[in-house]
């Protein structure tokens, strides 16, 4: 099991809202300081800078709404509220580090200079599908969120990677945010449903305000969620810690970072990831 064998198993992250959630390489946090980005990442594909950004719908009490913005602006959402993500292509450049486990007494392996994970969103009625690929894998991860008047819901996740496939449709659905957002802790959520992935629980914690800066230097107001996320699938059990750094004009998150810590087969292994946002639609 090589470096990308590896983070394509231990992939069993969850979404926050619709580009909130890759694969657990593209969104993670876990440590308390943010590190510097690439400035040398190279694009896996032709990008947007991220001024030539469309306005997008906000999510209000009263449903999704048209909001407008000068050409090139994002609008920024009422107090409270929530943009539902543009659909269209979220560029990250990724870095951090994994263990191999089949040498645990060889040092982590960094991932590759100018690695970015880019995740696609599309849109059909109120549900959201986040398809998401990284440069450091094989495969990809297809999320689903429902998002209503005072709520966001993830519905399903599927993960595709060399060693298989891991998803649940869950039931109920997990409750990723509210609306209005706001400082809280939300009550521990039991895994449920149809799938090999559905074993095990996730917290959540909307801790307050933090303006980050992305990859092109724009400063965002973001709200700072910690998620803790305990998964076992068969031969795979994960514990993710994360910290996610979500905008709410956006609708998505500018930076993350993770730490994570399982078992595969038996075998014991570790990862660290970091991503920020470099463009969007």
């Amino acid at each position: 099991m090589n470096k990308r064998m590896l983070i394509a198993a231990v992939a069993l992250g969850f979404v926050l809202v619709a580009c909130g959630r890759e694969t657990y390489d593209t969104l993670d946090v876990g440590g308390s300081t943010t590190p510097t980005p690439r400035a040398t990442s190279t694009p896996k594909a032709t990008t947007t800078p991220a001024a030539s950004a469309t306005p997008v719908a906000t999510a209000t009490a009263a449903g999704a709404a048209a909001t407008q913005a000068p050409s090139g602006e994002v609008p920024k959402a009422a107090e409270g509220q929530i943009n539902r993500p543009k659909a269209g292509r979220y560029v990250y450049d990724l870095s951090g580090e994994a263990t191999n486990p089949l040498n645990p007494s060889a040092p982590p392996e960094k991932f590759a200079e100018g690695a970015q994970t880019t995740s696609s969103i599309s849109h059909q009625g109120n549900v959201t599908t986040d398809e998401s690929t990284t440069s450091e894998q094989a495969g990809r991860t297809v999320s689903k969120t429902r998002w209503e008047s005072t709520k966001v819901s993830l519905l399903s996740i599927s993960i595709d990677t060399q060693a298989g496939t891991f998803s649940c449709t869950f039931d109920p659905p997990l409750v990723i945010l509210h609306i209005p957002i706001k400082a809280e802790k939300f009550p521990t959520q039991i895994l449920k449903g149809d799938g090999n992935a559905c074993n095990g629980k996730v917290d959540i914690t909307v801790e307050g305000r933090e303006n980050v800066k992305d990859a092109m230097g724009r400063s965002w107001s973001t709200w700072r969620v910690k998620v803790r996320q305990e998964v076992n699938s068969d031969q795979l059990t994960t514990t993710t810690d994360e910290t996610r750094w979500f905008s709410p004009d956006l609708g998505a998150q500018v930076r993350s970072q993770a730490t994570q810590n399982g078992t595969y087969s038996g075998l014991n292994f570790a990862s660290k990831s970091n991503t920020v946002l470099r463009s969007r639609p």
